[in-house]
């Protein structure tokens, strides 16, 4: 009987350390399986904000600082106050659209060098609503009509030059003699024609024949030739027909070796440069002389064509 009680005893005693044994294992077992869940959760929250180095580094240190709870639901209480501590990053994210919206905008402007310094100054230091706003500043509508006038110029002189080439052409100039002509013909100054009066001439030879003497050279004279000034261009909303123009460059450059006239469309009757009706009709055009007389319109009946050299 009393070795019964005995072993008893002993049986109650060596229990007894291992159920208190066994309570701490189970409480540290608990808590380091409430520390992994909670790395877990911070890892997944920092990855999800795309966050490296020391950002990375700062953001699991407060994460993991927070104390751990004894449930789940307590373990992601660290993740829902993640945005308070962030906003600095926010705040990041913000001046980096801003970078991007305002570069974007420079490029589309095509500023360089101090001009797009300016500018991202400018953008940068202002409210992001502002950046639309300041790129809308420049608007480079002039260089538009500079490149409309400066194409209108280049092309009267390239009709310019080729009227003054086919009259040197027909006139039969060549040499200092077609030089000199395209140099005034260019110029839009009178052009110097030198003739030799045939009345002269044959005078000069009958007196040298009589008194034996040799034939002297007949005397030039010099005639001044002012080419007629170009005609106004045909009134604005004209309906142009084939072989009509609004201007008397365009007609000449179309018809080097032809005249142009101005066909007043209303009465169907032409007139020639220099008269008092050329290019002043309320309605009309220039053509070339012979397109007028295909068309069926005639010259005005107390005008003569001028005279072709």
């Amino acid at each position: 009987m009393n070795r019964l009680l005995w072993s008893a005893a002993i049986v109650v005693a060596l229990s007894i350390p291992q159920a208190v044994l066994a309570a701490p294992a189970a409480s540290s077992t608990t808590s380091s399986s409430d520390q992994k869940n909670l790395m877990k959760t911070c890892n997944a929250d920092a990855k999800t904000k795309g966050l490296k180095g020391d950002e990375r580094k700062a953001f699991m240190a407060t994460c993991l600082s927070g104390k751990p709870a004894t449930t789940p639901a307590a373990a992601t209480t660290p993740a829902a106050a993640a945005p308070v501590t962030t906003a600095a990053d926010s705040s990041a994210s913000d001046q980096k659209n801003l970078m991007k919206t305002c570069n974007a905008s420079a490029k589309t402007q095509g500023l360089k060098g101090d001009a797009r310094k300016t500018f991202m100054s400018t953008c940068l230091s202002g409210k992001p609503a502002a950046a639309p706003t300041t790129a809308t500043l420049t608007t480079p509508a002039a260089a538009p009509v500079t490149s409309a006038t400066s194409d209108s110029a280049a092309s009267g002189q390239q009709s310019l030059m080729k009227t003054c080439n086919a009259s040197a052409k027909t006139q039969g100039l060549k040499g200092d003699a077609r030089k000199t002509f395209m140099s005034t013909c260019l110029s839009g100054k009178p052009s110097l024609t030198t003739t030799t009066p045939a009345a002269a001439s044959g005078a000069a030879a009958g007196a040298a024949a009589a008194t034996g003497a040799p034939t002297p050279p007949a005397p030039a004279t010099t005639t001044l030739t002012t080419p007629p000034a170009p005609g106004a261009a045909a009134p604005a909303g004209t309906v142009l027909k084939a072989g009509q123009f609004s201007t008397d460059i365009t007609a000449k450059a179309h018809c080097p070796t032809d005249l142009v006239v101005w066909l007043n469309t209303s009465s169907k009757i032409y007139h020639y440069a220099g008269t008092h009706d050329y290019g002043k009709t309320k309605a009309g055009a220039y053509m070339c002389q012979r397109d007028a007389n295909a068309g069926g319109f005639r010259a005005a009946a107390d005008e003569k064509a001028p005279t072709t050299h």
